[in-house]
């Protein structure tokens, strides 16, 4: 079975993982794993992060497997060993143990907006050290702008493969919804991540019924340290 993908890169590992977990959930067989691009989706990102025994390819448009669903969730956790271990095989790569990492998501899908991250920041220690990891660093300088928090704040300058493992490997992470936060829990399921809960989400997105929070409630099953942020 062609599994299609679509998203960026850690969209497409979710997406993966879920097509994958659906092959075997119904006793079929992948045999293939094709990116869609197009729009923001410009090439396949797997390979950043994993050796495919699958054969990877690209081709133009929208096909995906549509992994945001509490039934693609629960499989993906439910085969997720098997697939690390026979069909991505995971690279190791990078290790940035550190500090606690707060990942702002901005351009791409503002569900959350600067006075929430700066209101988070309001309730952290100024003895405490924070590395900010974001795709936008116009709407970061909002949040930071309007902080009373007066502790040491370092902007990452690493590219998204190198924040990604500085995400893996933080002791704490705080986000709004991102795929590619949630990707690094199919490494490390125990890990600490702190989301903002819906009421706090207050971004244009949330008015097309495009962003739900389901599949992160169907995601606590399986991730003990996976929470909201009180």
């Amino acid at each position: 079975m062609n599994i299609p993908i679509r998203g960026l890169m850690g969209h497409q590992v979710l997406e993966a993982f879920a097509g994958i977990a659906h092959c075997l959930e119904t006793g079929q067989t992948p045999t293939q794993l094709t990116v869609y691009c197009g729009g923001v989706v410009k090439e396949e990102r797997l390979t950043d992060l994993f050796e495919s025994v699958l054969p990877i390819t690209e081709a133009q448009g929208t096909n995906k497997t549509g992994c945001w669903k509490p039934y693609h969730i629960h499989n993906i956790f439910k085969y997720r060993e098997v697939i690390l271990n026979e069909y991505l095989k995971f690279e190791k790569g990078y290790e940035f143990p550190g500090p606690e990492v707060l990942h702002i998501r901005g351009k791409d899908k503002a569900i959350t907006l600067p006075q929430e991250y700066s209101r988070y920041l309001d309730t952290i220690l100024d003895t405490e050290k924070i590395l900010i990891c974001t795709n936008d660093r116009e709407f970061t300088q909002r949040a930071l702008d309007d902080t009373k928090y007066s502790g040491l704040v370092t902007i990452s300058t690493r590219n998204d493969i190198q924040d990604w493992y500085q995400i893996l490997y933080a002791s704490n992470v705080v986000c709004t919804v991102s795929s590619y936060v949630f990707s690094t829990l199919l490494i490390n399921p125990n890990k600490k991540i702190q989301v903002f809960p819906k009421d706090r989400c207050h971004g244009e997105i949330m008015n097309t019924g495009l962003i739900t929070f389901e599949p992160i409630d169907a995601m606590m099953k399986h991730c003990p340290n996976l929470e909201y942020v009180k």
